[in-house]
């Protein structure tokens, strides 16, 4: 099934000690997705814990975010309420964490915090979606851009440094 392209606002994949592995603003925000990817994070972990239940959907007045833990990671979207349609979104979740840890559980299980080795899911995602997404930046390009760096980063210092 191919999805609309409208449906997905934001599109992010986190492990879970926090770190944004993939980032995709359709709007292209540049939000801090790293915080983001941290808040939810920590949200998922004190529900888990202090009420031994788990977090699926967020509303706020404009927007839902969708939260499908799978395999360690935490698939989160962004939807306006105008285009939400659980089913559907719970299909695209379901289709989407498994393209995803189809092509890079390798990666994951060997995780050197280099994160620009999840931006090719860009192009995974735009085959889910079925139209061409216009790429404003990379996963790895937005962290580079936050932490003012103009060379190639070592991300597994940055991150351990944080």
């Amino acid at each position: 099934m191919i999805y609309d392209s409208k449906m997905i606002n934001e599109f992010l994949v986190v492990d879970r000690s926090g770190i944004a592995l993939f980032y995709f603003d359709a709007e292209g925000n540049g939000k801090e997705h790293q915080r983001l990817a941290s808040f939810f994070t920590a949200l998922d972990i004190f529900v888990k814990e202090g009420f031994k239940d788990s977090i699926k959907m967020i509303k706020l007045v404009n927007k839902i975010y969708y939260l499908y833990p799978k395999d360690n990671l935490i698939f989160i979207a962004s939807i306006l309420k105008t285009n939400f349609k659980e089913k559907l979104v719970e299909e695209f979740m379901s289709k989407v964490s498994e393209k995803f840890l189809k092509k890079f559980t390798s990666n994951i299980t060997q995780f050197k915090k280099d994160i620009s080795i999840f931006d090719s899911f860009i192009y995974d995602l735009q085959e889910l979606i079925g139209k061409k997404i216009k790429i404003k930046k990379k996963s790895s390009e937005i962290l580079k851009d936050f932490l003012g760096i103009n060379k190639k980063i070592n991300y597994k210092k940055v991150l351990d440094a944080l």
